[in-house]
C-alpha cells in the first residue's frame, strides 16, 4: 500500500487529477488520489469550480456515529480548492482535525496534499502550515457534524471539558489565495490564530519559605564537595539515598516542613538527590559535575526545590 505525495499546486492540476482518475468499481464515484488501496484518501468534485481533498471515507448505513456523511465531510475537508470563474483567483482552505486529541491521519495527509510551495509541521504538539518563510498556526477545530454533536450532548458528562464541540463553524482554518492566471505567491487571508502556551508563576505559598530556601541552598553550596561524590552510575547508593529522603520526594508538604527544620535528618540525602538532578556527566572526567559557579549552582538548586515543594503553578494561556 503506497503512500503518495500529491502536492497539487494549481486548480488546473486538481481538475486534471480528478478527470484522470477512474472511479472504484461499484462505488458512488469514489476516486482515490493515489494508491487505490488507500481509497479513503480521495478527491471529490463539488462543482466545476470547487474540489475537496478528503482523508476519510464518508458515512454509509449503520456506520459509527463519528463517520460523516458526504455533505458534512465536504464542509470540514482537510483541503478545499475553489476558483473564481470570472477573475481566475484560486483559493485553498486548510483545516485541522476536530477535537483536541492527536489526528495523525490528518497530519500525514496534509504533509502530502498541500501545494508544493507549502509545508505542514508538527512542533511541540502544535500544527503549522508554512508558506515560503512564514509559519501559520493551524488550530484544531471543535466543529463536528450534527449527528456527532447530538451524540456528544447526550453523553456530555462522560467527556472531558476540553473535548466540548460545536455544531457551527468556529473559523479554525487557514485560507490562502492567489491569482491563478499569473501564478503569484499564495497570500494568507486568515488573521493569525492565537497559540495555546503553558506559562508558569510562583505560588503565593512560597513566601513563608523563602528564607528557609536561601539557607538550605547556601548550606548545600558549602557542603557540596563533601556530599557529592560524582559517581553517576552508583545505582545502589542512589537507591539508598532515595530511601533516606523518605516522603520528601513525593509529598510537597513533607518537603516544605523539611525546609523550615534545620535539624531534619533528611536534609543531607535530599541535597544529595538534588545534586544528582542538577549535575552533568563529563565523559572525559568520567564523573558527574555540579556547576562550579555559585550563582548558577544556587539557581539550579532553587529551581529543583521549587519543583519538589510544588511552588510553581502551571496554567494555560494564549499568545
Amino acid at each position: 500500500m503506497a503512500m503518495y505525495h500529491y502536492n497539487l499546486n494549481t486548480f488546473a492540476e486538481v481538475e486534471r487529477r480528478y478527470n484522470d482518475i477512474k472511479p472504484i468499481r461499484g462505488s458512488d464515484n469514489l476516486r482515490p488520489l493515489g494508491d487505490r488501496a488507500r481509497k479513503w484518501e480521495h478527491i471529490h468534485k463539488v462543482s466545476a469550480n470547487k474540489y475537496v481533498l478528503l482523508d476519510e471515507l464518508t458515512a454509509e448505513a449503520n456506520d459509527p456515529v463519528w463517520r460523516q456523511p458526504l455533505d458534512e465531510a465536504i464542509k470540514r475537508a482537510p483541503v478545499i480548492w475553489t476558483r473564481n470563474p470570472r477573475t481566475g483567483i484560486e483559493k485553498i482552505r486548510i483545516r485541522n482535525g476536530s477535537g483536541q486529541w492527536n489526528h495523525n491521519q490528518r497530519y500525514s495527509f496534509l504533509q502530502r496534499a498541500l501545494p508544493r510551495c507549502m509545508d505542514f509541521h508538527v512542533i511541540s504538539g502544535k500544527q503549522y502550515v508554512s508558506n515560503h518563510t512564514t509559519k501559520h498556526y493551524l488550530p484544531k477545530t471543535k466543529w463536528v457534524h450534527k449527528q456527532y454533536y447530538d451524540h456528544y450532548a447526550l453523553h456530555s458528562r462522560s467527556y472531558h471539558p476540553s473535548c466540548r464541540f460545536t455544531k457551527n463553524d468556529d473559523g479554525k482554518c487557514l485560507d490562502f489565495e492567489r491569482d491563478g492566471k499569473s501564478h503569484e505567491q499564495w497570500v494568507c487571508l486568515t488573521e493569525r490564530h492565537k497559540e495555546p502556551v503553558t506559562r508558569t508563576k510562583v505560588s503565593p505559598a512560597k513566601k513563608p519559605y523563602r528564607k528557609g530556601i536561601q539557607n538550605y541552598a547556601e548550606w548545600a553550596w558549602l557542603l557540596k564537595d563533601i556530599l557529592h561524590t560524582g559517581e553517576h552510575y552508583d545505582w545502589e547508593r542512589s537507591r539508598l539515598i532515595k530511601k533516606q529522603c523518605g516522603a520528601t520526594l513525593g509529598d510537597p508538604s513533607e518537603f516544605r516542613a523539611m525546609l523550615l527544620d534545620d535539624g531534619d535528618e533528611r536534609r543531607s540525602p535530599v541535597a544529595i538527590y538534588i545534586f544528582s538532578e542538577i549535575s552533568n556527566y563529563d565523559w572525559r572526567a568520567q564523573r558527574s559535575l555540579l556547576p562550579d559557579d555559585q550563582k548558577k549552582f544556587m539557581s539550579a538548586f532553587k529551581r529543583k526545590i521549587d519543583d519538589l515543594a510544588d511552588f510553581i503553578i502551571k496554567y494555560k494561556d494564549y499568545k
